[in-house]
């Protein structure tokens, strides 16, 4: 027989599942039952909602809904704007070495190609400056 761990985190693995195929008012609704039913130290199901909403906090504030919730739930919300917090500065820490290593890319590829163009210039015969005015008449 399962016991209420076992029970426990067989429904955190479904929750899981769940919140991959996101659903903003299904979430919101999910937020409503979890926090009602279950315990403050019940830490892996709440904190999966705090992860889900986080990683979709575009779509959930869409929902006027769910900043009602926020009212109602400050035990989701303080952890969830922590977490958003951190969320968005690795976010932004991994676009900036993204743009970073892009921009070193085209820098390299771009002096690759000056040093190619300077290599081909300086191998041609030079171009015969045309006469002026003034040196033509003499």
């Amino acid at each position: 027989m399962l016991g209420a761990l076992d029970l426990k985190a067989i429904a955190a693995r479904k929750l899981e599942n769940q919140l991959k195929q996101w659903n903003s008012e299904e979430f919101i609704r999910c937020v409503q039952e979890v926090y009602d039913k279950t315990s403050k130290t019940d830490l892996d199901i709440r904190n999966m909602l705090i992860y889900a909403a986080t990683s979709n906090m575009a779509e959930v504030m869409k929902f006027g809904s769910f900043c009602k919730e926020f009212e109602r739930y400050g035990e989701f919300t303080s952890p969830l704007i922590l977490n958003f917090h951190s969320h968005s500065a690795k976010v932004f820490e991994e676009m900036t070495s993204s743009h970073t290593a892009e921009l070193q890319k085209v820098k390299k590829e771009t002096k690759e190609e000056s040093q190619s163009l300077f290599l081909k210039i300086s191998h041609e015969k030079p171009l015969e400056r045309p006469c002026t005015a003034s040196q033509a008449n003499k």
